[in-house]
């Protein structure tokens, strides 16, 4: 994880505001509060430099509107919404890895459609089919995030809806996955990671001539929101006798 990463995900609401978002004035990006006079800025509809450059070039006190992914992470202007930028970014990186396009199958898209900017609730896959003479029916695939970063360790599970015969694999380092020797049927795929939505795709055709390949998108878990003046969590911190290290604390660390 690069410093300006544990930058963002070291934030934190130091002196919560009870005043709601709702009644400031303003915009989407920045509003008033008349309760202790600040402007209160929205960090999901902010790049990531942009709040980078705030925090670290401020003098005073900054009040920002934070939303946090279940992993941590924060939501920035940077995280792709709406349905139409989930279909651009599916298509791309689904042509990158599958250079022979033979045929494309179905585009399909999940869970809420909500377009607001803290949601990037869009998940979403598509299907290559490549049917060769000799062909042993495998279906491959690989998983990303919102921002095309693969991710290891997701469990995705296949299950033949004619039989309920349930296979369950991991991704590798890569991101990809795969199971081998499928038989013709209709499958139900089911994608799940820690801090993203899990995923389902029902009535998957599969069959045994044929290679079938998949770029899934997962979109984020649950959001919590939080506003207030921002502080950047210590590097270092003393809890029940505990010391706690964070960031360049870790890295400063001399090596054995």
């Amino acid at each position: 994880m690069s410093q300006q990463t544990d930058l963002l995900n070291s934030l934190r609401v130091a002196s919560p505001c009870h005043v709601s978002w709702d009644d400031m004035t303003g915009d989407e990006r920045v509003r008033f509060c008349s309760s202790c006079n600040l402007n209160v800025f929205n960090f999901a509809a902010m790049t990531s430099d942009e709040v980078r450059s705030m925090i670290t070039n401020s003098t005073g006190r900054v009040c920002g509107r934070l939303y946090r992914r279940t992993d941590g992470t924060l939501i920035t202007r940077d995280c792709p919404v709406g349905l139409r930028a989930v279909r651009r970014r599916v298509r791309r990186f689904a042509g990158a890895v599958f250079a022979t396009v033979i045929s494309l199958g179905s585009l399909a898209f999940g869970q809420s459609s909500k377009k607001d900017m803290k949601s990037c609730s869009q998940s979403a896959v598509n299907f290559e089919r490549t049917k060769d003479e000799g062909q042993i029916g495998d279906f491959t695939g690989f998983v990303v995030d919102p921002k095309g970063a693969r991710i290891p360790g997701v469990a995705v599970t296949l299950v033949n809806n004619s039989d309920k015969a349930e296979r369950t694999t991991k991704t590798d380092d890569n991101g990809v996955f795969t199971f081998s020797g499928v038989i013709n049927g209709a499958y139900t795929v089911k994608v799940s990671a820690i801090g993203f939505k899990t995923f389902t795709v029902n009535s998957v055709q599969l069959n045994s001539d044929e290679l079938t390949r998949a770029g899934i998108h997962l979109a984020v878990g649950d959001v919590t929101t939080l506003m207030g003046v921002v502080a950047l969590t210590p590097e270092i911190e003393y809890t029940n006798g505990t010391m706690i290290l964070r960031g360049d604390a870790i890295r400063k660390l001399p090596l054995p």
